[in-house]
C-alpha cells in the first residue's frame, strides 16, 4: 500500500490511501498450525476411547439376548389383561403362544359406589384421615 501525505480539511497530519485499499493479512497468519492439528487429533482420540466400552457392552448384551431366544419358535409380546395394569404401565409379557387379537375396546372397570363414613382432620400435623366404604354398583 503506497501512502501519499497530503493535508485534508485543513489537518495537515492525515493521510490519504492510494491504490490498493483492501487490507490483506500476512501469509504467515494464514490455515492451522500444528498444535492446534495435534490437540484436535487428541481430543478425537478421547472420544472414541469412550465408545470402545460401550460397544463391548452392547455387543454383550445382544449375544446374551441371541443365546437367551430360539430362534426356530415365534414370540408373542403379550399385554397384560388388567386394565388398571395396562394403564400403569406393566410391563408385556413373552410368550411362545399366540394370544389371539386382542380387544383394544375393553369396557372400563365397573362403577363402585363410594360412601365417606368418618373425616378427621388434626390442625397440628394438617393431616386429613377419611372412612370410606366401596360397595360395587349392580
Amino acid at each position: 500500500m503506497r501512502y501519499r501525505r497530503m493535508e485534508v480539511d485543513g489537518a495537515p497530519d492525515a493521510q490519504q490511501i492510494v491504490g490498493e485499499t483492501s487490507l490483506r493479512k500476512p501469509a504467515a497468519h494464514r490455515g492451522i498450525s500444528l498444535i492446534e492439528v495435534q490437540v484436535a487429533l487428541v481430543t478425537l482420540g478421547i472420544l472414541l476411547s469412550g465408545l470402545g466400552p460401550i460397544s463391548a457392552l452392547y455387543i454383550r448384551q445382544l449375544r446374551e439376548a441371541q443365546h437367551r431366544f430360539d430362534p426356530a419358535s415365534v414370540y408373542y409380546l403379550v399385554p397384560p389383561t388388567d386394565f388398571w395394569s395396562r394403564k400403569l404401565g406393566v410391563a408385556a409379557s413373552l410368550s411362545t403362544q399366540d394370544p389371539g387379537t386382542p380387544s383394544l375396546s375393553d369396557p372400563l372397570p365397573s362403577l363402585n359406589t363410594v360412601l365417606l363414613e368418618s373425616l378427621q382432620k388434626t390442625v397440628s400435623t394438617q393431616e386429613v384421615t377419611a372412612g370410606v366404604d366401596v360397595q360395587p354398583t349392580q
